[in-house]
């Protein structure tokens, strides 16, 4: 027979259940961290380099791009255009850069 003190002092047993919703809570959670993230590094270089592009005073030229952008994007391109892609998990994010010579005369986002 069984005391009551000892089923007492036995650990219940985590249902599989909230194992689950634990894990599924814990990979959203960084879904989301890593997509906010990628999104942050895309819009913060697509309004600094916006502002220099308008700015008829001081063009922005091609080599100061790169000073100009944040996180690790993939690039694709030649000589008239440049297509920046920030890579999230649930999206990617795109910037297009047009080129006349060595100024940037143009960008969008797509």
């Amino acid at each position: 027979m069984h005391n009551a003190s000892e089923q007492g002092a036995k650990k219940p047993v985590m249902p599989i259940y909230r194992i689950v919703l634990i894990v599924f809570v814990i990979i959203a959670s960084l879904v989301i961290i890593w997509e906010l993230r990628v999104r942050s590094q895309w819009s913060s270089t697509y309004q600094k380099i916006a502002s220099q592009v308008e700015d008829e005073q001081a063009p922005l030229a091609k080599k100061d791009v790169d000073k100009l952008i944040q996180g690790s994007p993939s690039r694709e391109g030649d000589k008239n255009q440049e297509l920046f892609i920030w890579r999230g998990i649930l999206q990617k994010y795109r910037m297009r850069l047009r080129y006349s010579g060595d100024l940037v005369t143009h960008i969008e986002s797509e």
